[in-house]
């Protein structure tokens, strides 16, 4: 005659005993030590409450026929009222998780281009956690969170994606680099404009100060000795024309210059100045008697 035994076992933290008395689920055993009689009840499995990850690495067709692998992370658990379910309704909740995701992705991608793929990381994400939150719950199945870690397409693809990427880069760089020239030398033209305007008003303040000089250097010289005013302006030609000589001799760029040097030279010279002017004078004194005329 056959004598039953108590049988004590311990079930470790975070995991659940599964209970059967001749082959018929009977109750689960919690975490910690519990007794049953043996050989009538027994101890057939256990499962994990914890929270687990898969990795699913699948390829897909994108709409413009491009393949790309997609790298997925599924993280899931049995929420301890789901044991009984988890342990009798599926044998292998991996694959079967496996098989939801690619169903899911190869019905998503194929409706995306290359670079929206890559945009709509997150929201296919939540598409994917959706669908298979709502397929694996019948089987006692929580789907905590799905994550799309890497979109990987074709060695050719990429090679082809960072021309384009270098070539838009550069197109952008040369459209900066010709749009600064430009901003650069309008504003050297301006600069130059208002350079040159101020340099002539400042040679026709200097010429103006001069002659003003002039006239009232000849006026005083005049008034001070008693010569006429052609006399004391072939003065103030000598004097320019010494001042000439040394600049020309102290200039760091020295040139060789052939000039006349006499004094009978200068006197000729302003002699010859003295008769243009007073040519000058009787053309204009012409002019105004034909108008009056």
């Amino acid at each position: 005659m056959a004598s039953n035994c108590c049988c004590c076992i311990c079930i470790p933290e975070k995991e659940f005993g599964i209970l059967q008395r001749f082959g018929k689920f009977v109750g689960v055993a919690a975490p910690g030590m519990s007794t049953f009689c043996w050989p009538c009840t027994s101890l057939t499995g256990t499962v994990s409450t914890k929270l687990r990850q898969i990795v699913i690495r699948n390829e897909a067709k994108t709409k413009e026929n491009v393949f790309v692998t997609l790298t997925i992370a599924i993280q899931y658990m049995v929420e301890e009222s789901q044991v009984q379910r988890a342990y009798y309704s599926m044998e292998n909740p991996q694959l079967q998780m496996q098989s939801f995701v690619e169903d899911a992705i190869r019905s998503i991608v194929p409706t995306l281009e290359l670079e929206h793929l890559f945009v709509a990381k997150d929201k296919i994400s939540k598409e994917i956690m959706e669908d298979l939150a709502k397929k694996m719950s019948h089987y006692g199945y929580t789907i905590v969170d799905t994550l799309i870690t890497d979109i990987d397409p074709e060695q050719k693809v990429k090679a082809a994606m960072n021309r384009i990427t270098q070539a838009r880069r550069l197109r952008e760089a040369a459209e900066y680099e010709a749009e600064t020239s430009k901003v650069v030398k309008v504003k050297q033209s301006e600069a130059e404009a208002v350079s040159k305007q101020l340099q002539g008003e400042g040679v026709a303040a200097q010429r103006k100060a001069i002659l003003h000089g002039l006239q009232e250097g000849v006026a005083d010289l005049t008034n001070a000795i008693g010569v006429s005013p052609m006399e004391t302006m072939k003065y103030v030609m000598l004097t320019q024309y010494f001042d000439m000589l040394r600049d020309v001799g102290s200039s760091p760029n020295k040139n060789t210059v052939f000039v006349a040097s006499a004094p009978g030279n200068m006197s000729s010279m302003a002699d010859q100045v003295s008769y243009g002017m007073m040519e000058a004078n009787q053309v204009q004194a012409l002019n105004n008697n034909e108008h009056l005329i």
